[in-house]
């Protein structure tokens, strides 16, 4: 038997943690993630002082530029396949269309570009088309999540509740707009993140910036 508090606090974390709804959410795809966090101590948190941005810029330093080509603010708008080769049409920021070429590709799309009707914007449009995959394709969802990073002078919590405070670095509230916070921990900085889940993305969708801080 779980009480119902026990289950509150658990429908609190499905939302909250995995942007998730808790009706469309599977138990095994949680109990799998909590198996995969437990595997490389998921629990241990580490930061980047100058940002996730310095790790694609340390791979991107070790290739050799006569190997890689790299495409900045270029869409991809249609994929064309046969055995043995492939086409993926692009188009730069001026409007400016681009072809590559090769043999083979190897394609990393956001679900909700995949999942985009044709002739949408931001659709990519595939020749022919991905029959197979959409079954799979529908039955995936990506949690609705608008986060806001507030930087202040200095650490105010820890004034508030002393050493429990200072080792903050994740925490639930009952607050309607943003009930998940965390800290920069470890590094000491004055930074709190708030996390707006699910339907408290949706309420806060379309709103201007000023409004959400």
């Amino acid at each position: 038997h779980v009480d119902e508090e026990a289950k509150r606090w658990a429908l609190r974390y499905v939302r909250g943690f995995h942007a998730a709804r808790p009706e469309e959410i599977s138990v095994n795809s949680l109990v799998q993630d909590m198996q995969a966090d437990e595997a490389i101590e998921g629990d241990r948190v580490f930061r980047i002082p100058a940002g996730y941005d310095a790790l694609v810029r340390a791979l991107y330093e070790k290739c050799r530029p006569q190997n890689l080509m790299v495409h900045l603010s270029m869409p991809a708008e249609a994929v064309h396949w046969r055995p043995g080769a492939v086409e993926v049409r692009a188009r730069s920021a001026g409007g400016d269309g681009h072809t590559c070429s090769g043999g083979c590709a190897l394609l990393t799309l956001p679900l909700g570009v995949l999942q985009a009707a044709p002739g949408s914007r931001g659709a990519v449009a595939f020749v022919p088309a991905l029959e197979q995959k959409q079954r799979a394709l529908d039955k995936l969802a990506m949690g609705k999540v608008i986060r806001v990073t507030l930087r202040f002078r200095e650490r105010f919590w820890e004034k508030r509740d002393g050493p429990r405070l200072a080792r903050l670095r994740f925490l639930f509230s009952d607050d309607e707009s943003f009930p998940a916070w965390w800290t920069s921990a470890p590094p000491p900085a004055a930074l709190l993140t708030g996390w707006a889940p699910g339907e408290c993305a949706e309420a806060l969708s379309g709103r201007a910036e000023t409004q959400m801080v």
